[in-house]
Protein backbone atom coordinates (compact mmCIF):
# COMPACT_ATOMS: atom_id res chain seq x y z
CA UNK A 1 0.00 0.00 0.00
CA UNK A 2 1.96 3.27 -1.36
CA UNK A 3 0.53 6.29 1.12
CA UNK A 4 1.02 10.11 0.54
CA UNK A 5 1.20 12.22 3.29
CA UNK A 6 -1.53 14.62 3.62
CA UNK A 7 -1.22 16.31 6.91
CA UNK A 8 1.71 15.10 10.20
CA UNK A 9 2.07 16.55 13.11
CA UNK A 10 2.92 14.91 17.04
CA UNK A 11 -0.20 14.23 17.27
CA UNK A 12 -1.13 12.46 14.47
CA UNK A 13 -1.03 11.77 10.49
CA UNK A 14 -3.54 11.53 7.96
CA UNK A 15 -2.14 9.87 4.62
CA UNK A 16 -4.05 9.18 1.28
CA UNK A 17 -3.78 5.73 -0.87
CA UNK A 18 -4.86 7.30 -3.94
CA UNK A 19 -5.52 4.21 -5.73
CA UNK A 20 -8.41 3.39 -3.15
CA UNK A 21 -8.97 6.89 -2.53
CA UNK A 22 -8.81 6.09 1.15
CA UNK A 23 -7.72 7.98 4.07
CA UNK A 24 -5.65 6.90 6.64
CA UNK A 25 -5.70 8.40 10.61
CA UNK A 26 -3.45 7.81 12.98
CA UNK A 27 -3.45 9.52 16.33
CA UNK A 28 -1.47 8.92 19.95
CA UNK A 29 -1.46 10.52 23.17
CA UNK A 30 -3.15 12.73 24.90
CA UNK A 31 -6.12 14.53 23.02
CA UNK A 32 -4.81 17.70 21.51
CA UNK A 33 -7.36 19.86 19.81
CA UNK A 34 -5.67 21.87 18.08
CA UNK A 35 -3.14 19.88 16.46
CA UNK A 36 -6.29 17.22 15.80
CA UNK A 37 -7.93 20.03 14.14
CA UNK A 38 -5.37 21.16 11.94
CA UNK A 39 -4.81 17.62 10.61
CA UNK A 40 -8.61 17.59 9.95
CA UNK A 41 -8.65 20.98 7.90
CA UNK A 42 -5.47 20.28 5.63
CA UNK A 43 -7.75 16.97 4.84
CA UNK A 44 -10.23 18.59 3.90
CA UNK A 45 -8.68 20.84 1.98
CA UNK A 46 -6.90 18.12 0.32
CA UNK A 47 -10.00 16.75 -0.64
CA UNK A 48 -11.50 19.79 -2.66
CA UNK A 49 -9.24 18.04 -5.51
CA UNK A 50 -8.52 14.69 -4.06
CA UNK A 51 -11.76 12.21 -3.88
CA UNK A 52 -12.28 10.49 -0.32
CA UNK A 53 -14.46 7.70 -0.04
CA UNK A 54 -13.30 5.93 3.12
CA UNK A 55 -11.60 6.69 6.05
CA UNK A 56 -9.84 3.92 8.29
CA UNK A 57 -8.83 6.01 11.51
CA UNK A 58 -6.43 3.83 14.37
CA UNK A 59 -7.08 5.95 17.73
CA UNK A 60 -5.79 2.95 19.90
CA UNK A 61 -3.21 5.35 20.45
CA UNK A 62 -5.26 8.15 22.32
CA UNK A 63 -5.36 8.92 25.95
CA UNK A 64 -8.60 10.57 27.15
CA UNK A 65 -12.09 11.18 25.45
CA UNK A 66 -12.40 13.01 22.23
CA UNK A 67 -15.57 13.93 22.46
CA UNK A 68 -14.53 17.68 22.08
CA UNK A 69 -14.28 17.09 17.80
CA UNK A 70 -18.50 16.32 18.12
CA UNK A 71 -19.68 19.45 17.03
CA UNK A 72 -17.00 20.05 14.46
CA UNK A 73 -17.24 16.52 13.06
CA UNK A 74 -21.01 16.82 12.88
CA UNK A 75 -21.35 19.74 11.37
CA UNK A 76 -18.35 20.48 9.46
CA UNK A 77 -16.24 17.63 8.61
CA UNK A 78 -18.66 14.81 7.82
CA UNK A 79 -21.40 17.03 5.98
CA UNK A 80 -18.48 18.29 3.62
CA UNK A 81 -16.93 14.67 3.18
CA UNK A 82 -19.98 13.36 2.86
CA UNK A 83 -21.33 15.39 -0.14
CA UNK A 84 -17.66 15.22 -1.81
CA UNK A 85 -18.06 11.68 -1.84
CA UNK A 86 -17.42 9.47 1.35
CA UNK A 87 -19.16 6.26 1.67
CA UNK A 88 -17.76 4.35 4.88
CA UNK A 89 -15.67 5.13 8.27
CA UNK A 90 -14.20 2.71 10.20
CA UNK A 91 -12.72 3.56 13.51
CA UNK A 92 -10.03 1.28 15.57
CA UNK A 93 -10.87 2.19 19.15
CA UNK A 94 -8.79 0.50 22.05
CA UNK A 95 -9.61 -0.42 25.10
CA UNK A 96 -9.37 2.68 27.23
CA UNK A 97 -12.81 3.38 28.51
CA UNK A 98 -12.86 7.41 27.85
CA UNK A 99 -11.56 6.48 24.19
CA UNK A 100 -14.82 3.78 24.03
CA UNK A 101 -17.27 6.30 25.34
CA UNK A 102 -15.93 9.64 22.73
CA UNK A 103 -15.95 6.77 19.71
CA UNK A 104 -19.62 5.76 20.47
CA UNK A 105 -20.72 9.45 20.74
CA UNK A 106 -19.26 9.80 17.60
CA UNK A 107 -20.98 6.66 16.17
CA UNK A 108 -24.82 8.20 17.94
CA UNK A 109 -23.94 11.93 16.48
CA UNK A 110 -22.86 10.30 12.94
CA UNK A 111 -26.60 9.04 12.56
CA UNK A 112 -27.58 12.25 11.42
CA UNK A 113 -25.48 11.00 8.12
CA UNK A 114 -27.04 7.56 8.00
CA UNK A 115 -27.99 6.76 4.30
CA UNK A 116 -24.68 8.92 3.13
CA UNK A 117 -22.02 7.09 4.68
CA UNK A 118 -21.51 4.04 7.78
CA UNK A 119 -19.39 4.07 10.06
CA UNK A 120 -18.02 1.23 12.64
CA UNK A 121 -15.77 0.97 15.22
CA UNK A 122 -13.41 -2.28 15.78
CA UNK A 123 -10.36 -3.31 18.28
CA UNK A 124 -8.45 -4.97 15.91
CA UNK A 125 -7.27 -2.65 13.03
CA UNK A 126 -7.11 -4.94 10.06
CA UNK A 127 -10.65 -6.51 11.00
CA UNK A 128 -11.58 -3.02 10.47
CA UNK A 129 -10.00 -2.46 7.24
CA UNK A 130 -11.36 -5.43 6.03
CA UNK A 131 -14.73 -4.58 6.92
CA UNK A 132 -13.79 -0.86 5.31
CA UNK A 133 -12.67 -2.57 1.70
CA UNK A 134 -15.41 -4.89 1.69
CA UNK A 135 -18.09 -1.84 2.01
CA UNK A 136 -16.77 0.28 -0.57
CA UNK A 137 -17.58 -2.09 -3.22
Amino acid sequence: MDLEIVAQNDFGVSQYDREKKIIHYKFGGVVQVEKGQEIFNKTLKFSENNKIIGIHADIRGLTGTFSMFDDYFSKDYFPVLSKRGLKCHSMIVSVDIFTKYAAQRLLQKSETHKGIFVMKTFSDVDEGYKWLLENLK
